[in-house]
């Protein structure tokens, strides 16, 4: 098995290798976003039949808005061209980010979705919130609506492990007390060099 990272540059005769090899494709949209890398042609790979799933390759602490980051990118760097407004619909983007991401792995029978003989891996959402009750396509409102905030409970493999965005097997708040120092002072003796500066210092000189 070969999951390729990105491929943001794929023309028409490596799109139709990666189908006949059966090779997987990690569409890293915020990458696009945060690192100015192109846009992977993931509607192409769609056509194709190319297997791919959602990736970051930068940090995101909500998966939520990796789900909208993966159609908003397709939808402007190829939807608006060719007057495609649907971009894959949202049940694309919340596949790639569940059982195509775990196909792409080699765990498309283990993990990334709710079946028999899955392991039970699983989000519980609020859906009280004005924004989406009442609910009238929940696979979009889940892309476009939902983010971190709305997560009740995640489990995995059937055991809780956050609650109310409070981890279940350990103290998180003692954890982040603990070792907030050292792992700033593991940055500080990298030697890593901010050319720029931080935005605060940038905004406090042109005051």
């Amino acid at each position: 098995m070969t999951l390729i990272a990105h491929a943001t540059l794929a023309t028409a005769d490596e799109i139709r290798l990666l189908k006949e090899t059966d090779t997987a494709v990690s569409y890293n949209p915020v990458a696009s976003m945060w690192k100015g890398n192109a846009v992977a042609p993931v509607l192409d790979y769609i056509g194709q039949g190319v297997r791919f799933g959602l990736g970051t390759d930068c940090t995101r602490n909500d998966a939520f808005r990796l789900l909208d980051a993966a159609e908003a990118c397709q939808r402007l760097a190829f939807g608006l061209p060719r007057d495609d407004f649907s971009c894959g619909a949202g049940w694309r983007w919340v596949d790639a980010g569940t059982r195509g991401g775990a196909g792409a792995i080699g765990l498309g029978n283990t993990i990334g979705e709710i079946a028999p003989g899955r392991r039970a891996d699983f989000l519980v959402l609020d859906r009280s919130g004005p924004e989406v009750s009442p609910s009238w396509d929940f696979t979009w409102e889940l892309v476009r609506f939902y983010d971190r905030s709305d997560i009740l409970a995640t489990v995995v493999d059937g055991v809780p492990v956050v609650i109310d965005g409070k981890a279940v097997n350990f103290d998180s708040d003692s954890f982040v007390k603990e070792f907030r120092f050292a792992g700033a002072q593991r940055v500080l003796d990298s030697g890593l060099v901010r050319l720029h500066g931080s935005s605060e210092t940038l905004r406090s000189s042109k005051q």
